[in-house]
């Protein structure tokens, strides 16, 4: 039962809190689909991680689009979906205008099928949006909607296929895959498959965030550090997000509890385990603390400032055990309070299923 309740909840926190699997050998690249909305106005389209149609379920994380290790394979054609930024406001109708998954503040398309091998640099990748759609278009990014995993733009997309999107914070690129499609030689990262064994394959994780945060804060103006203070307080709220998101879509699953008599008593076992998990992730995640902010940068991410650092957390997970991690933060001025954004790694590192017994 206790292996039914972990996979429950984590099935709940769908964006990420499991640990990758394994890396299989053939490299891949990140793909979204087109999430139907009938509530959406016109000449809009959400563009998102759980859009349709599904991933290939062995490549996927938790159902969905794998932004750590890629979900497509690189050989496949598929269309870039490309974004323009123009800074316009959402129209009468679009709901989610919050930091996660929210409006981009610009126009979507895609372009003809493309195989992901083609796909060797962000600039190349760029450059093929530029070509098929005019000046200004780019490809587009998992933090387009500024907090990651989807975002409603204007624009008209067929939902018949997913499209390649790049993430600049995992190496979920085709880029970034170990095998023909992209050569990390540049990097000083050698080419070759990366190996099965698990303590290696998450050493090179460790490795690719690592390059990935020094990447981006290469890319970024130097600005200075939020005070602490101000950054844990913005991670508070963040986390008490998540953990309020879990109990709401927890609360969804017992509204559907059967009323047949046995699977009632068996529905409500596993609902009683899962309050008691719920208990445990909600303490692992409000355990997160900053404890260093070592480098800062503002970036320019549709259209708004944000600041963005290098940074060293700690937290006790679900299983008791106290974790240190390094991850690149995000944080976001909304009328003069800082906001934080989504971080996959501090999810990843805080719910783990415990052994029995422990």
């Amino acid at each position: 039962m206790g292996k039914l309740v972990s996979a429950a909840v984590f099935g709940i926190l769908a964006a990420g809190v499991i640990t990758p699997p394994v890396l299989s050998e053939e490299p891949r690249g990140l793909t979204w689909g087109v999430r139907k909305q009938d509530d959406l106005p016109p000449g809009t389209v959400d563009v998102h991680c759980h859009g349709g149609p599904k991933v290939d379920p062995r490549y996927s994380h938790q159902g969905s689009c794998n932004p750590y290790q890629g979900d497509a394979s690189c050989s496949v054609r598929l269309p870039l979906l490309c974004f323009k930024s123009d800074g316009s406001a959402p129209p009468a109708g679009v709901v989610r205008q919050d930091f996660y998954n929210g409006w981009g503040g610009g126009q979507v398309a895609v372009t003809a099928p493309t195989a992901g091998t083609a796909l060797t640099s962000v600039k190349s990748a760029d450059a093929f949006c530029t070509r098929a759609l005019g000046a200004g278009w780019r490809m587009a990014e998992f933090h387009d909607g500024k907090g990651g995993w989807g975002f409603v733009a204007r624009g008209h997309i067929s939902s018949a296929s997913r499209f390649w999107v790049r993430i600049n914070d995992q190496p979920g690129n085709c880029w970034d895959s170990g095998g023909g499609a992209a050569a990390r030689t540049a990097s000083g990262v050698p080419t070759g498959t990366p190996p099965r064994a698990s303590e290696p394959s998450r050493m090179k994780e460790s490795d690719a965030r690592s390059r990935a945060i020094e990447h981006r804060l290469a890319e970024a103006k130097p600005a200075a550090a939020l005070p602490l203070t101000e950054a844990n307080q913005a991670l508070r709220q963040v986390m008490a997000a998540l953990a309020a998101r879990m109990e709401e879509m927890s609360s969804a699953i017992g509204a559907d509890d059967p009323k047949n008599s046995k699977k009632d008593a068996a529905g409500r076992d596993v609902l009683s385990q899962l309050n008691h998990e719920k208990v445990k992730i909600r303490q692992a995640l409000a355990s997160a603390r900053i404890t260093q902010l070592a480098r800062c940068g503002t970036v320019e991410e549709a259209s708004n400032s944000v600041l963005i650092c290098d940074g060293q957390v700690d937290l006790v997970d679900t299983c008791g055990q106290p974790k240190h991690l390094r991850d690149l933060l995000v944080f976001q001025q909304q009328g003069g309070t800082w906001v934080a954004g989504d971080s996959t790694e501090i999810l990843e590192k805080a719910v783990h299923e415990c052994h029995d017994g422990l």
